[in-house]
């Protein structure tokens, strides 16, 4: 139902499947809720749910396997302007020495920093991203990072260009990543 938009059927169902079963269906729900419908709050109320539930560990992953819960969690509030806290969050898992860093993890953490002006430390977690997996977007806020400190940053447009133009990008098959870049952001820079 969801995925075909009949966002109110899947809500009576999976608010009875939570009722039934929340450690099942929590992490889903807040996802779905984060991903499909952006409810933040909603999102962020299931995440802490689950946490009560499992307050020392591992929450699962996301329905798209993109990230862990937490990281979830810390998404939602950098897109409600929490930025100080999103870091807070996405930090502390990293620090974790049994978290699974995620696809995007440092890729979000880095676009964090950046929008909170913390340029050393976005810089940081983008060339960490560039090691595990270099796509546009990530180029694209190098980029962004080396033009507000006034350096060339071309080199790296362009190769952000063509990586877009490859097909190396954040996607998902049902909606667009939080702080996905498109082309034409890229080609404005």
């Amino acid at each position: 139902y969801l995925k075909r938009g009949d966002f109110l059927t899947w809500k009576i169902l999976i608010d009875k499947a939570v009722e039934l079963n929340p450690k099942m269906h929590l992490g889903y729900r807040g996802w779905c809720r984060y991903q499909f419908l952006r409810d933040y709050n909603g999102a962020i109320a299931d995440i802490e749910a689950l946490e009560k539930i499992y307050p020392t560990g591992y929450l699962g992953y996301s329905a798209n396997g993109d990230y862990e819960l937490h990281i979830a969690k810390a998404l939602c509030y950098s897109a409600m302007g929490q930025k100080e806290k999103a870091i807070s969050i996405i930090e502390n898992q990293l620090s974790k020495k049994d978290h699974n860093v995620g696809l995007y993890d440092h890729y979000q953490l880095g676009v964090t920093y950046f929008e909170t002006g913390k340029y050393d430390k976005a810089l940081e977690n983008f060339e960490k991203q560039s090691k595990v997996d270099d796509f546009a977007e990530n180029i694209y806020f190098r980029s962004k990072v080396s033009k507000v400190r006034n350096k060339d940053y071309l080199d790296l447009k362009t190769l952000a260009l063509k990586t877009y133009d490859e097909g190396k990008t954040m996607k998902d098959g049902y909606t667009h990543h939080f702080n996905k870049v498109y082309r034409t952001q890229i080609a404005e820079l």
